[in-house]
């Protein structure tokens, strides 16, 4: 089975939403956590075993404010390189996804539903190219706006006589279950989806490339495009990476 972690970024400036997750196979994802634990408790005294939030070390924020720009931001690079070189005990390294779409506002209201159907479909892609030998578990940061949201709409994609009624929409087999959710605290893989999220976001809110590159390979690649990034309602011409090589 793999696990698929995933946390959100936004809706923010210019109504950016961004859904981002990192997928280990179950025998990977302990020795992922506790190698990020190693990361954390490393930090400077005060900050040893802080939670990873990006956001709060790209800028400073709460406890991460006593480190200086460069120790953050060599921090973030340390991570993200953990990330692209995780232990593997079957040689699949760890894979990222994120989906992105402008149009959301802070109530939730907007075209909500189409980023998630994108990302878990993205999921389901990946365990389709491997013939579905492995199952897919969500597992999200929690967030008492979504889970139910998330939970049915995992639920009407499980079934044929569900999906039925969506037209065409993929039907989705990866899934064993439908998504759980716990506290970011408690779960460093949830921490790692949260930098997949925060660096699509901020490379499609700001221009901001640096940690985004850094993680690029992570989503895999079919020819020049990432498999594991869909950009929705992307402007004509776009020439970010998901779009401009397809």
């Amino acid at each position: 089975m793999f696990l698929l972690h995933f946390d959100e970024s936004g809706p923010g400036a210019d109504h950016l939403y961004v859904v981002g997750g990192i997928v280990a196979h179950e025998h990977d994802t302990w020795r992922l956590a506790m190698e990020t634990e190693a990361l954390a408790r490393r930090l400077p005294a005060g900050l040893a075993g802080a939670e990873l939030h990006a956001d709060h070390i790209r800028h400073g924020r709460k406890d991460w404010r006593r480190l200086a720009p460069r120790q953050r931001d060599a921090v973030l690079t340390e991570v993200a390189h953990l990330m692209l070189s995780g232990p593997t005990a079957r040689r699949r390294r760890p894979r990222f996804m994120a989906a992105v779409s402008r149009g959301h506002t802070a109530d939730g209201s907007g075209p909500f539903d189409p980023v998630y159907e994108t990302f878990f479909t993205l999921g389901d892609d990946l365990a389709r190219r491997g013939g579905y030998r492995d199952r897919l578990l969500a597992v999200g940061d929690a967030n008492g706006r979504l889970e139910h949201r998330l939970q049915n709409l995992v639920s009407s994609r499980q079934t044929p006589a569900s999906n039925a009624s969506r037209g065409n929409a993929q039907f989705w087999q990866a899934y064993a279950e439908v998504p759980i959710f716990l506290d970011s605290h408690a779960s460093r893989l949830v921490q790692l989806a949260d930098f997949v999220a925060n660096a699509v976001y901020r490379f499609y809110l700001h221009g901001d490339d640096w940690l985004f590159r850094l993680l690029l390979p992570g989503f895999g690649f079919a020819g020049d495009a990432p498999s594991g990034l869909r950009h929705l309602n992307a402007p004509a011409g776009c020439g970010c990476p998901a779009c401009g090589s397809r």
